[in-house]
């Protein structure tokens, strides 16, 4: 999708996310299903890096709830914690990661 002017790849899995990042037709991939949130630059085929965004897990679940706020302008993110009580965090196990 096209949103503020960037190209934007949005998938649930990580490692689906890396492989898009790595073509370099992107300018920011967003992906989640592990829950750990994560702001990287990854190095693309086209001599580039992208941007690659996992924002974690709003409700919690198997780590500290959390999400990314970012600027398309400038394509500037960072990790927020979701304000919650220990009674509202749900402490599974982490999910596992595919690799």
């Amino acid at each position: 999708i096209v949103l503020g002017k960037r190209n934007v790849f949005i998938v649930h899995y990580p490692h689906y996310a890396r492989a898009m990042a790595c073509t370099g037709d992107w300018d920011l991939v967003c992906c989640g299903h592990d829950h750990r949130a994560e702001i990287m630059s990854v190095p693309n085929i086209k001599g580039g890096h992208t941007l690659m965004v996992n924002p974690g897990t709003v409700g919690g679940v198997g780590s500290i709830p959390t999400y990314v706020l970012g600027d398309l302008e400038t394509m500037s993110f960072e990790v927020q914690d979701v304000p919650a009580s220990a009674a509202e965090v749900c402490n599974m196990p982490r999910v596992t990661q595919h690799r």
